[in-house]
């Protein structure tokens, strides 16, 4: 099996069709959504990474052709639509710091 190199540590991962989206630790203050293509899963390839900015790297969770990224304070919402190429969509802080998407409405 081929593995991929990860740009940092990582917070966590969500898997939608032939993608695995993960959210990895860049550095104190950002994170990379990073898009790998798994369809063929003895070679996944790299296919994409987006800078979010944010103190901690947070969680993910995907529906349909939404991604949720919360990041405790802040919640931001991907199109990924096209996964080749994830566009940040808005972004929300919030009045209370949450953990994990189970906090989130999606």
């Amino acid at each position: 099996l081929k593995t991929v190199s990860a740009f940092g540590e990582i917070s966590d991962m969500e898997v939608s069709g032939k993608y695995l989206y993960s959210l990895q630790e860049a550095s104190i203050d950002s994170a990379w959504l990073v898009v790998t293509d798994i369809s063929d899963p003895k070679n996944p390839a790299f296919v994409k990474r987006l800078l979010l900015e944010a103190e901690e790297a947070g969680c993910l969770a995907v529906s349909g052709n939404k991604l949720c990224v919360v990041q405790y304070g802040l919640l931001r919402m991907v199109n990924i639509s096209d996964p080749r190429n994830p566009v940040l969509r808005g972004k929300c802080s919030t009045s209370e710091e949450y953990y994990g998407v189970e906090d989130v409405v999606t």
